[in-house]
């Protein structure tokens, strides 16, 4: 297959990530490789998590070392400019508590369209027909081959069908099971002419429109999509199993998986390495007939 893959967006732990990406996608099929990304690593925007690092510049080395590692066709290089008139758009799937910046996401539509822009520009100078043009994040990190042929004979026997394929993200929370949306704008895939309806559409997105009714910004796109007859698919390549987002080492986040309390003025929980999976000890006592205490090492086992 003749495959275009095409990064965009902040490169944050590329370096952790671009040999897995070589191993399980590139060196599988004869891929020509475009990025646009931007001269800052990691966002300045506010989205569902608050970035709190210093944000260090790309540096020139990085970008000749891009180059070399993916043989880049082609990239660019731009620097986000924030402007003050920047709307911030409340999440409904947890009741409006978080709120992602209007500007974050069409920077990275934008980001998704140069690069389109950049494959478009050298599949006409070049004569090339790509079977597929993949999109994904520089901080992804492939776990498992990602195999084309398992879905080309259904894709081929519906031409006609304009289609996004899109990599499957897991929820981590009790209370919230749906999943699917989380990882549609993370890793998906389809034909040439497909992924570009998809990123011009997208572009076209006027958050203001949904201030009071966007579930998360993925479902808003997956209905922007459907309603100019782009249908979506959802993978059966899963994260956490199959792939995984790098994020950069956060020493005062590790801190707090490593011990953390939580204290009411009838119960105390002390809990120590809470990252693993499983319960290594749980101890759990009363004090004076009503103060309850826990101690554990591990997932507790009730939360």
């Amino acid at each position: 297959m003749k495959v275009a893959v095409q990064f965009f967006g902040h490169l944050r732990t590329f370096d952790k990530c671009a040999n897995s990406v070589v191993r399980h996608l590139l060196s599988r099929y004869d891929c020509d490789v475009f990025m646009h990304t931007w001269s800052k690593a990691d966002h300045a925007t506010k989205t569902w998590y608050q970035n709190k690092r210093q944000i260090r510049s790309i540096t020139e080395k990085e970008i000749e070392t891009l180059k070399k590692i993916y043989h880049l066709k082609s990239i660019i290089v731009e620097e986000q400019k924030i402007t003050e008139d920047n709307d911030f758009v409340a999440c409904q799937h947890n009741q409006g508590k978080i709120k992602v910046s209007s500007q974050g996401m069409k920077f990275m539509l934008y980001s998704q369209k140069k690069v389109n822009e950049l494959r478009q520009k050298y599949q006409k100078e070049h004569q090339i027909k790509y079977d597929y043009v993949v999109m994904i994040r520089p901080d992804i990190r492939l776990k498992k081959d990602f195999i084309l042929e398992d879905v080309d004979r259904e894709i081929t026997v519906r031409q006609d069908l304009p289609a996004r394929y899109c990599a499957y993200g897991i929820s981590r929370s009790k209370s919230f099971p749906i999943v699917g949306d989380c990882a549609s704008d993370i890793i998906f895939f389809g034909r040439p002419r497909a992924i570009d309806k998809v990123v011009n559409i997208l572009n076209d997105v006027d958050f203001r429109k949904h201030q009071q009714d966007m579930w998360c910004p993925e479902e808003l796109f997956y209905f922007e999509l459907e309603k100019a007859g782009i249908s979506n698919f959802f993978l059966n390549y899963i994260q956490g199993r199959d792939w995984e987002i790098v994020r950069p080492f956060n020493a005062v986040k590790i801190g707090t998986h490593l011990i953390r309390f939580k204290i009411r003025k009838d119960f105390l929980r002390l809990r120590f390495i809470s990252f693993l999976p499983y319960t290594v000890l749980s101890i759990y006592t009363v004090l004076f007939g009503f103060f309850r205490i826990e101690f554990c090492i591990g997932k507790p086992e009730k939360d």
